[in-house]
């Protein structure tokens, strides 16, 4: 039942999708799905940046390519079987899901974010619908207490409740002073970004809590629309997430290179330094540098109003190239 129940959902979401496109159009958009798949695991697998970092997830992207590669074989027989068709795209998506969440590191995009975040709230990056996209999906796993908190005067400290630090040690570090014992970090569970999916959630663990209160009648709308919104309209949860683990590797690269800044090594460095620039930011370009909490960094002290703008020009210049092209 479950299996049918999956492919009626696939059948409604990618008929809303396609209009009077026919299903046979539809058929033929999962086997175009297929191929892009393979295309950008191929170039992932190639780059490299996944075998750096982890090597087994590698030989895991190895093995799934050819997965999809021996799938193909069977092309024919999706090609007039419209729930084969389903099921293999459902399969494909949900097994890239699987191994994206573990390729894009949590802590790299919840830094990325907050940093995107902060100098779009200031007017200085342009909103990116991609980000965006991203943010509504996972925002409660980059943002504590919600992104709603994030404004100007709150940034860092949203940032720091954002990471690992308990809210016992916030006020000593926002004045500027280092944690003193490993009891001022919170142990956090490990989170995976396909925990944010409920299509995921459906499919591998039975969660159907996103259902409760539907009728009968309306659970495979709502199936569906969850699905075509997941899949199709925003795509956050498929292909693009092991493109976006490369792409937020390269892009704090080049941050760094635009900074000239070689002291600024990691990631929630260049959030820090970031937020806390925000931070300081008031009306009419002006920067009140009293605002800097114990000038922790070296050269933070001599940051300029002109100076501290450019530099957040400079990084957002970075993420509007990298990302809004």
């Amino acid at each position: 039942m479950s299996t049918v129940f999956v492919c009626l959902c696939w059948i409604k979401s990618a008929g809303a999708l396609q209009g009077d496109g026919g299903l046979s159009r539809n058929t033929s958009l999962t086997l175009k799905h297929t191929a892009d798949l393979l295309t950008r695991i191929n170039v992932c697998v190639a780059k490299g940046a996944v075998k750096a970092a982890d090597k087994e997830l590698q030989k895991a992207l190895e093995t799934y390519a050819q997965q999809l590669k021996r799938s193909a074989l069977n092309d024919h027989l999706a090609a007039i079987n419209p729930l084969v068709a389903g099921l293999t795209m459902l399969d494909h998506h949900l097994e890239y899901l699987d191994l994206a969440s573990e390729a894009v590191a949590t802590s790299k995009l919840r830094s990325f974010c907050h940093v995107y975040s902060a100098l779009a709230n200031e007017g200085l990056c342009c909103r990116i619908q991609f980000f965006e996209d991203i943010l509504d999906l996972y925002g409660e796993m980059i943002f504590t207490p919600s992104r709603a908190a994030a404004v100007r005067g709150a940034y860092y400290r949203t940032f720091l409740l954002s990471s690992d630090l308990k809210a016992t040690a916030l006020d000593a570090a926002i004045r500027g002073n280092t944690p003193a014992s490993v009891d001022s970090i919170k142990v956090r569970p490990i989170q995976y970004l396909n925990e944010m999916s409920k299509i995921f959630r459906l499919m591998t663990k039975n969660d159907t809590s996103f259902l409760e209160g539907v009728s009968s009648k309306g659970l495979l709308d709502k199936a569906a629309d969850i699905c075509s919104h997941e899949l199709f309209d925003t795509r956050v949860l498929s292909r693009d997430m092991l493109k976006l683990n490369d792409d937020l590797s390269d892009a704090f690269s080049e941050m760094y290179s635009a900074l000239d800044e070689r002291r600024v090594c990691f990631l929630d460095g260049m959030a820090v330094r970031v937020t806390q620039t925000c931070d300081c930011l008031r009306p009419n370009d002006a920067f009140d540098i009293r605002a800097l909490p114990g000038c922790p960094y070296p050269g933070s002290e001599l940051i300029s109003d002109e100076l501290a703008i450019a530099m957040c020009k400079k990084i957002a210049a970075v993420i509007e190239t990298k990302f809004d092209g």
